[in-house]
């Protein structure tokens, strides 16, 4: 992977992108990681409650719905999930739900 990196790098000039994501940073090599190969680095937290409520509206259209109480005790009770999980959850349940967007 590091070969592969830097030939991308030495290749393109100024227009290099590239985009990988890891589970954890602790997995990776650190050469891979290391000051100087990596311009940026984002971290993508565990949602909470109201991150969950923000993907609601932004992928439903809903400022509030009945089972909210329901998901923020799940929250609570120690539910962790990633932003994608929670997009797969409410697209997959959006008609069960009566959760289409108008």
């Amino acid at each position: 992977m590091l070969n592969f990196m830097d030939s991308i790098f030495s290749c393109y000039a100024e227009k290099r992108v590239m985009v990988f994501t890891a589970s954890s940073k602790n997995t990776l090599d650190p050469t891979v990681i290391r000051t100087g190969r990596l311009d940026v680095q984002i971290h993508f937290p565990l949602c909470d409650f109201t991150a969950s409520k923000t993907l609601a509206s932004n992928y439903l259209g809903l400022k509030d719905h009945k089972l909210y109480k329901q998901v923020e005790e799940g929250f609570q009770a120690g539910a962790k999930l990633i932003p994608t999980e929670i997009g797969e959850i409410m697209i997959a349940h959006r008609k069960i739900y009566g959760l289409i967007r108008r």
